[in-house]
């Protein structure tokens, strides 16, 4: 008879055992499940930072041209033909600048609807 409950016990032990395996194993699942889309955000967020990058840099050069072309014409020794030139490059950087605006806001309302 004690044999048998010491039987009876093991097999309740190895059913307990079992339950909790199998509640692991979900667990696990779940947690990698978790991770697998932890992942994929983080290379979204990644993939967001590089086009960001990117358009910073777009942003800059219209500016650095700018800047430059104002430096340029701190110095009166200009004829009028240079003068035209150095404003029509303004013009261009100051397009650039627009156009980066737009993408801008193109770029930042797909990532509200995202």
């Amino acid at each position: 008879m004690a044999r048998n409950n010491q039987i009876k016990i093991a097999d309740q032990e190895l059913i307990f055992q079992n339950y909790e395996k199998h509640k692991l194993e979900a667990e696990l699942i779940i947690a990698k499940e978790e991770l697998k889309r932890a992942k994929d955000h983080q290379k979204e967020c990644i993939q967001e930072l590089e086009e960001l990058m990117f358009i910073t840099q777009k942003l800059r050069q219209p500016i650095n041209q700018i800047i430059g072309l104002s430096i340029l014409l701190t110095d009166s020794c200009y004829t009028q033909e240079d003068l035209k030139k150095i404003i029509d490059m303004i013009g261009k950087s100051a397009q650039s600048l627009d156009n980066f605006s737009r993408e801008l806001t193109t770029f930042t309302q797909r990532k509200k609807l995202e």
